[in-house]
């Protein structure tokens, strides 16, 4: 059994909602601050992040990186909590544009290395999304 992690310091957050990731780990949304990762790991603390709970968050270190070591519920959602969503505005057009332009040269110039699975993937999904966009189809 491996020793205590120790603790080097604790938040309070109120949970909004909760995701996962690829990899199991549980990603937390808190009402105000920014996401926190939950190891899976450490997936016996999950059932503490159920929406509009209190939960204290206490962090340890490892190789110079923050984790939530162990945490606690405060104070439990009353069963009618319903966190209100609010939608991110989409990007102004010309900001979408400005992206795209951007991609298709760094495409071009290869400072995307072309020869990874990530780099084949996002020049793949790239093109497709242009000949959509387009309307082009290859036969």
């Amino acid at each position: 059994m491996s020793p205590e992690p120790a603790i080097i310091d604790s938040t309070t957050i109120q949970v909004k909602c909760t995701t996962k990731d690829n990899f199991g780990n549980l990603i937390v949304t808190p009402t105000d601050g920014d996401d926190v990762k939950i190891s899976e790991k450490r997936k016996q603390l999950f059932d503490f992040f159920q929406q509009g709970n209190v939960v204290k968050l206490y962090w340890a270190e490892y190789m110079q990186k923050r984790y939530v070591a162990k945490a606690e519920v405060e104070q439990e959602a009353p069963k009618d909590y319903v966190v209100k969503e609010t939608k991110k505005s989409d990007p102004a057009p010309q900001a979408m544009g400005m992206w795209w332009k951007e991609l298709g040269e760094m495409i071009r110039t290869k400072d995307i290395d072309l020869s990874t699975p990530h780099g084949k993937l996002l020049r793949s999904w790239y093109y497709a999304e242009m000949f959509r966009v387009l309307d082009i189809k290859i036969e």
